[in-house]
């Protein structure tokens, strides 16, 4: 079940137990947020739905693309603020967690002071949690992290990583399965080469790997 029949971006994720999370948006008009399903059997039967943000309340015109992490008990959903008029940036985004497997929800952590071209989330298995953000008016393609080691009630000062070239497409931020988190970035140089670069999270910084030429364009 879901508030309204049209909803968008949804995320799905299997945590303790057989239980599975589903969260996405209510987009625009009455009733727009954020929500969550949850499913105590695998998916064969469907809770009603919870709202993790109240997007009409909060005076939104727009939300999207939330991202949903698990760790344990604890649940993580990362969204973005829109614009009607130009839905391809963001005017921000917003963070809530759960202690209690989805029942109830932190109080929203907003930010909307600048306007950002993509922004990411990711929870890694010991339970780190990094958020990333890249500004729109950003020509030298600086993306900016914070990092959580108490499940997301505090954050690390913001620390930048810096490439030469001009951003292509959408940026992954991913976890991989022995703990690390990764950022990749596809970037064009002036000549038109481009090249995948990859940076992963050691400690508390980033170290670049050896970046991948994917030709010129």
């Amino acid at each position: 079940p879901t508030p309204v029949g049209i909803c968008s971006s949804p995320s799905l994720v299997i945590g303790e137990n057989q239980t599975v999370y589903a969260v996405y948006a209510v987009s625009v008009n009455e009733g727009r947020g954020i929500y969550i399903n949850r499913s105590t059997n695998g998916g064969r039967e469907w809770e009603d739905p919870i709202q993790v943000f109240d997007a009409q309340t909060a005076s939104w015109d727009m939300i999207d693309q939330p991202v949903l992490a698990v760790h344990g008990n604890r649940i993580y959903v990362h969204w973005q603020y829109r614009s009607p008029l130009d839905a391809a940036v963001s005017k921000g985004f917003g963070y809530a967690f759960s202690t209690d497997r989805g029942l109830t929800w932190s109080t929203d952590e907003i930010m909307t002071d600048e306007t950002l071209r993509w922004s990411g989330f990711v929870a890694s298995k010991n339970g780190v949690l990094v958020r990333t953000w890249y500004p729109e008016n950003n020509e030298n393609t600086i993306f900016t992290n914070q990092t959580s080691f108490d499940g997301g009630q505090t954050w690390s000062s913001p620390i930048s990583i810096a490439n030469d070239g001009l951003m292509v497409g959408t940026p992954e931020l991913i976890a991989d399965a022995n703990g690390g988190i990764h950022l990749l970035i596809v970037l064009r140089d002036s000549l038109g080469k481009l090249t995948l670069n990859h940076w992963i999270r050691y400690g508390e910084g980033w170290t670049a790997r050896e970046k991948l030429s994917l030709g010129y364009n």
